[in-house]
């Protein structure tokens, strides 16, 4: 076979022209996107240089001032990707540091976690020293992920001792709940004492105001207390205070029914929803378990009777009027014979 005749010299001409316009071509499709100009906009201004080359003069002033404009073109695009890329990777430092500053801020004061996150982060530390950025990609992935366990670790930490706290604040409520009925609380009888009293009597005569569905004070003594002392003894004495107690608590045993020991032998009781008929019936049944009570003691039963006098709230009354308009009945009651009720 023949050999090929040599190119001539303009077909060398437009293999290289068309070479170069490939090559300012592959330029616009491969650029990126910078912070002033876009990859579009770089794609479509490389497409007009290539059609310059192809279809400009090639020869003359106007041939090199063609191609230099070009080269000046992707010269320029060229440092503004350079500088690019070197911003991004100074944000890049710059943006580990302050996070290498905000883990050893996070982590102050806690030995138990800050020597193996200082360990995740002198990693760093060193990755960011190469100035290499695939060195840094692994560094900072490995420092995540192991920061993340100790944080993990950490996190369970704390849940832990808000547990505890929470089952100390708990034990303390109790306490404070406990110490708190104790003083409200007669400590012999165990039910409501004098200053439980005056302040529930207090409530609920505000409460009566609003409702009116009829509050009924009760004040009673036991009769003969002190010859009762006399004869068998204080601890004979306290014996029938809280047996008397207690049939007062069985014979209220509603949620809004309060019992209260407001002297030595004297109790008081507060009652809702009551009327006059049933004001007389719940009294009745209250001065009936006192006498049906027999308190066991050195072989013999103590047996005590109590009087009783009693106040339905009236309206717009306060509870030192109450109070006194249910003891003025009670001395009544004394006076006349005990063992009875006398209505306020």
């Amino acid at each position: 076979m023949p050999p090929e005749p040599p190119a001539s010299h303009q077909s060398l001409v437009d293999q290289a022209l068309d070479a170069l316009a490939a090559v300012v071509r592959a330029f616009g499709r491969h650029g990126f996107d910078l912070d002033t100009d876009r990859q579009a906009d770089l794609e479509r201004d490389c497409e007009a240089h290539a059609r310059r080359v192809l279809l400009g003069p090639s020869r003359g002033d106007e041939a090199q001032s063609r191609f230099g404009d070009t080269r000046r073109f992707v010269e320029a695009r060229r440092k503004a990707e350079k500088a690019f890329v070197e911003r991004q990777v100074e944000r890049l430092r710059g943006a580990t540091s302050e996070l290498l500053i905000g883990i050893r801020s996070m982590v102050h004061g806690e030995r138990s976690t800050g020597k193996e996150v200082e360990a995740h982060v002198a990693s760093l530390e060193a990755a960011l020293q190469t100035g290499r950025l695939d060195v840094l990609a692994g560094a900072v992935k490995g420092a995540v992920g192991g920061i993340r366990t100790v944080m993990a670790r950490r996190e369970a930490g704390f849940q832990s001792e808000l547990s505890r706290l929470g089952e100390h604040v708990a034990s303390l409520r109790a306490d404070l709940d406990t110490t708190r009925k104790d003083a409200e609380t007669d400590a012999l009888t165990q039910v409501y004492n004098r200053r439980a009293f005056d302040r529930l009597l207090e409530q609920q005569t505000v409460l009566e105001e609003a409702v009116r569905d009829g509050l009924l004070l009760i004040s009673l003594d036991l009769d003969h207390f002190k010859k009762l002392n006399d004869t068998l003894g204080h601890a004979a004495g306290d014996a029938a205070l809280r047996g008397v107690a207690d049939t007062l608590v069985r014979a209220f045993p509603r949620r809004d029914d309060h019992v209260a020991r407001v002297g030595g032998e004297e109790f008081a009781v507060v009652v809702r929803g009551v009327d006059p008929s049933g004001r007389d019936r719940l009294v009745e049944r209250l001065l009936k378990g006192v006498r049906e009570l027999a308190v066991p003691w050195e072989g013999c039963a103590i047996r005590v009777t109590c009087s009783v006098g009693t106040a339905l709230w009236s309206p717009g009354e306060d509870p030192q009027r109450l109070m006194r308009r249910a003891d003025a009945a009670l001395y009544v009651a004394k006076s006349s014979g005990r063992d009875r009720v006398v209505h306020g």
